[in-house]
């Protein structure tokens, strides 16, 4: 019953845009919806609550789920801009070019999928497609390609430096998990802008900026996916299960459906580019999928990370940097400094009430005011001493 759940509304999908794209000859729109329906059941077996039950070929894929579907959906955008230009460019020196990238896209599929395949080569694929879209550009700038280049390469050598200042953040965990996120997102804004510019023009700009979005969003599925695979919580599971299952399915048959309605009566397309709605609903899916990672990875943090968070949040960024260069591990730093001295006060660290006065001592004075012997011989003897 499950397979069916997951199989068949993806399986009747892909028929339909088939089927659609065959009657109409929207060949870009409909190659990359098709695939996409078909290749969903990869995310939804990752986001199912009975993967111990499915066999051992579904487990090793949903192992590596948003590497096999942004290998998957790459090479289908390629075989779309290698007959785009195809059609329309028929010179050599830039035929063999585009044959040379799409060939190394085959060749790096066949490599993830016999298992020798790394995240690297998605960052490798970044570059490749950057190129061959940039064919598809009217507007087409030098300049352009410098502030990429600027923007890509730059980061790694400012983080080289500070490695080579500090060699002892190597070995932080906060520090690698801080840089892989300001890196992804740094790349995603980069890319994400100069296809935009490069696009500007092109009549397919809306639908080919939709799958940049996801494709960026699938990478940084990936990267964080490597970096750890923690336990998620069996509700937001499910909820997003039911969303890929029903939700993302439902929006694309209404759309199909409702475009077919309109082009039947007013004889012409109302929607221009289908995947303008149903990527960014595939976008909510992946986008999803990240704010639960994120989310379980905040409440199983290793030991390391949480360390440095509570150096971090009770002594400052001084002390942490210190302890870094000085190459003492988060735990030790964090007994040494517990025991040298108390955090300082801070909005975060509550105070401490002042100490008590000590006790005074009690006196016994009687009605009439007379002090008793005891207090006479003691006072009497260290006034005579």
């Amino acid at each position: 019953m499950h397979y069916v759940l997951v199989f068949g509304p993806s399986v009747l999908m892909f028929t339909a845009f088939v089927l659609w794209g065959v009657i109409e000859g929207f060949l870009g729109e409909v190659v990359i919806c098709s695939t996409l329906n078909l290749i969903r059941f990869i995310l939804l077996f990752k986001t199912s609550l009975y993967q111990e039950k499915l066999p051992e070929i579904i487990k090793t894929i949903i192992e590596k789920s948003f590497y096999y579907e942004y290998i998957i959906v790459v090479n289908v955008l390629f075989f779309v801009i290698f007959y785009s230009v195809w059609s329309v460019e028929r010179e050599s020196k830039a035929m063999a070019l585009m044959f040379i990238m799409y060939g190394s896209s085959l060749h790096m599929t066949v490599k993830v999928f016999s298992g020798r395949g790394s995240g690297v080569m998605m960052e490798m694929m970044d570059f490749c497609y950057l190129f061959a879209l940039s064919f598809l550009s009217r507007t087409f700038s030098q300049s352009a390609f410098i502030g990429l280049f600027v923007g890509i390469f730059g980061t790694p050598i400012l983080v080289a430096i500070v490695l080579c200042t500090c060699s002892s953040l190597e070995e932080s965990e906060l520090f690698h998990l801080g840089f892989m996120a300001l890196w992804r997102l740094i790349m995603s804004v980069v890319f994400f802008c100069f296809f935009d510019q490069i696009l500007e023009r092109n009549e397919e700009r809306d639908g080919l900026l939709s799958v940049i979005a996801l494709f960026q969003l699938l990478v940084a599925s990936e990267r964080l996916e490597f970096y750890s695979q923690p336990s998620l919580a069996e509700t937001p599971k499910t909820i997003l299960y039911m969303y890929g299952a029903f939700g993302v399915v439902a929006v694309n048959a209404i759309t199909l459906a409702t475009e077919l309605m309109l082009k039947s009566r007013k004889g012409r397309r109302t929607l221009k580019d289908l995947r303008v709605i149903v990527l960014p609903f595939e976008c909510v899916f992946v986008l999803s999928c990240i704010a639960l990672w994120i989310h379980a990875v905040c409440t199983e943090a290793s030991e390391g990370i949480k360390q440095e968070v509570a150096i971090l949040r009770r002594y400052g960024c001084r002390r942490w940097w210190k302890f870094l260069k000085d190459g003492a591990k988060p735990s030790e730093a964090l007994e040494m400094l517990s025991q040298s001295a108390p955090p300082p006060a801070g909005p975060d660290t509550p105070q401490e009430s002042p100490p008590d006065p000590p006790p005074e001592a009690e006196t016994e004075i009687d009605s009439i005011g007379n002090v008793p012997e005891d207090r006479h011989k003691f006072t009497w003897t260290s006034w005579k001493e």
